[in-house]
């Protein structure tokens, strides 16, 4: 049942919240995403570009996706997805959006933001931890640890192939729709895999004594930035050869990773009160702080609207973030 507290916006203090910089960064306000300190410590949000709209999962909130209108910044309205905590992910070339709970994936229309199409379980092991998707291709990739697989399927659910994925532990995962290359991060044995979705080919790197544990690729340069919270360092890869060519040791953390494929400016949150910001030469472009009360994990980038967006807690808010133009 949908929930009437949602669809209200709650602007905080501002000026009590926010240390301002001086770079053109700043935060540009907050969608309250229901009671403080009554939901979870780990929210998700994957904007549509084509539509502004942005989808949030919660994982307190298990089986609903809250829909936040980007123009309005307010909730628009929320989607039931199963039982669980649902990954998200969204297919704006074709304006569809992906929930996965573990068990089903779940077609969602970006107009009217409806599931269209339930996609039962694609294999019987009950192992599938997450999915990915390749937009220019219009296909999904289930993975599998237990049988290190990625299952490809069309976005009806039918399968079209498989490709090798053997890494035992998978804690991030991204295509790039231009060479059709899934990166899948395993930080627990220090490597990560290549596989290209097209060939049915797939590489495995090794990272020596570094823990990968999430990604971020520019499409058109075609490099990659991996964020490793252990050793406090981001690895930057050349996405031709797969092999390192730099790395930058933020403030404090990294904890995730995100990118504006317009500007490539590249977004680096902390995991505790801070969200870092570096222009394509890796220098870093100042900062957004939240105070010692509030903390943000995941972040998601709308290149469309230049916006950074980080769930914050225990406020169980959403933060718009202005990003440097370049």
């Amino acid at each position: 049942m949908k929930r009437t507290a949602l669809s209200l916006i709650y602007l905080f203090a501002i000026p009590a919240m926010l240390a301002y910089p001086a770079f053109s960064q700043r935060i540009a306000g907050y969608v309250s995403l229901g009671a403080s300190d009554a939901r979870g410590t780990n929210i998700e949000s994957t904007p549509n570009p084509r539509t502004n709209k942005i989808y949030v999962s919660d994982v307190a909130s298990p089986g609903e996706i809250i829909v936040v209108n980007g123009a309005t910044r307010a909730i628009s309205s929320t989607i039931t997805v199963g039982t669980q905590g649902s990954q998200i992910v969204v297919d704006s070339n074709n304006n569809e959006a992906y929930a996965f709970d573990s068990t089903n994936i779940y077609v969602i229309d970006g107009s009217t933001d409806q599931i269209v199409q339930t996609i039962p379980p694609v294999t019987t092991d009950g192992c599938v931890v997450a999915i990915a998707v390749d937009s220019s291709l219009n296909e999904i990739v289930a993975l599998d640890p237990c049988s290190k697989t990625g299952y490809v399927l069309d976005a009806s659910g039918n399968l079209l192939s498989t490709v090798s994925v053997p890494l035992k532990f998978m804690v991030d995962y991204q295509v790039n729709p231009l060479n059709h290359n899934l990166y899948v991060l395993d930080d627990v044995d220090h490597e990560f895999v290549v596989a290209n979705l097209k060939a049915g080919t797939s590489t495995t790197i090794s990272v020596g004594n570094a823990w990968p544990q999430s990604i971020a690729i520019d499409r058109t340069l075609n490099i990659f930035y991996m964020a490793d919270a252990v050793l406090g360092q981001v690895y930057v890869y050349d996405g031709a050869t797969n092999t390192l060519i730099n790395q930058i040791q933020p403030p404090s953390g990294p904890f995730a990773v995100n990118l504006n494929q317009k500007t490539h400016v590249l977004a680096v949150s902390d995991g505790g009160h801070t969200v870092y910001f570096y222009n394509s030469s890796l220098t870093l472009d100042g900062s957004v702080s939240f105070p010692n009360t509030r903390f943000v994990g995941e972040i998601s980038v709308n290149p469309a609207s230049n916006l950074c967006y980080a769930g914050v807690m225990p406020h169980n808010a959403l933060a718009f973030i202005a990003m440097p133009t370049s």
